[in-house]
């Protein structure tokens, strides 16, 4: 899936149906990817929501070069399309 935001956009997964979500951000220069042996553990528990940040795995380049504050800001907007209580 892919999300839209005010300040950019990335793409995500979600797996699992649990009451209670997780969400999972990689590391500088990781991926998605780096997370499936967590989303097969917590799957069965949780809704897993899986990240890739902007310039990563399957998201595309930002415009501009980012720092901390903008993939913040995504992930903060992102947070609440989600629409959960806490993460």
């Amino acid at each position: 899936m892919e999300f839209q935001g005010s300040h950019g956009k990335m793409h995500y997964e979600v797996t699992g149906s649990g009451d209670r979500t997780l969400l999972l951000l990689h590391g500088w220069g990781g991926s998605t990817e780096n997370w499936i042996p967590v989303v097969r553990d917590f799957q069965k528990d949780f809704t897993v929501v899986n990240v890739d940040f902007p310039g990563f795995g399957l998201s595309p380049e930002p415009e501009t070069p980012w720092s901390v504050t903008e993939y913040a800001c995504l992930v903060l907007e992102f947070i609440h399309s989600l629409n959960v209580d806490g993460v």
